[in-house]
């Protein structure tokens, strides 16, 4: 809550860090980066609803161990 700085709900992913996060400018959804986990290989962009913290959707960052999603932003008008 950002009124009280209180902690409202915990998303649930993969274990890791996440290192970047972004609202839309509406409030009803959160982005999530993470980086590679040596197991799966890959970093990880994630979509949440804000409101359920259900994942709307995830997208693979890259291939490599390299791949870090070290910002996430929605575009101005919440469409990308």
């Amino acid at each position: 809550d950002t009124a009280t700085g209180k902690e409202v709900r915990t998303l649930q992913g993969r274990p890791g860090k996440v290192l970047s996060v972004g609202f839309s400018p509406d409030g009803k959804r959160i982005l999530s980066g993470s980086g590679a986990l040596a197991a799966e290989g890959y970093g990880l962009v994630e979509i949440w609803d804000a409101m359920t913290g259900g994942k709307l959707r995830t997208w693979r960052c890259g291939s490599s161990n390299s791949c870090i999603a070290l910002g996430v932003r929605f575009s101005p008008d919440g469409t990308r």
